[in-house]
């Protein structure tokens, strides 16, 4: 499960599209991603249409290709680097968590048992 957090690059050291090149350049689109925010104020990203309230509120968001996901990100990321914060926002990929879920087990085959019938036969 790809999963990461977007901050300020001056901070981190680290390119969020170096990373949105890592874990989804092999991926299948359209896309279901968590977005989580840790920031102090609301943050509106109406590139997917979601708007996030401060401190742990999540949205989750279809991303159609991997261009649109670069543009979300370097948003993230400029919203970030403007704030100086360390972290941001967590971006999680839904889609591999919903393709992994275990089918639901189906029931043992089962034999019905038939006990022998015994016939007592009393004070014959």
């Amino acid at each position: 499960m790809a999963k990461f957090i977007i901050g300020a690059p001056s901070i981190t050291g680290i390119d969020a599209n170096d990373l949105v090149n890592e874990f989804f350049a092999d991926s299948t689109f359209p896309l279901t991603i968590r977005l989580q925010n840790h920031l102090p104020r609301n943050i509106s990203l109406p590139e997917i249409n979601v708007f996030l309230k401060p401190f742990d509120d999540k949205a989750e968001a279809k991303i159609k290709s991997l261009d649109k996901l670069h543009r979300l990100v370097s948003s993230i990321e400029q919203i970030a680097e403007l704030n100086k914060h360390e972290a941001a926002i967590t971006v999680e990929d839904l889609t591999l968590v919903s393709a992994s879920k275990p089918e639901p087990a189906k029931p043992a085959k089962v034999t019905p048992v038939v006990a022998p019938v015994v016939e007592h036969v009393v004070g014959v």
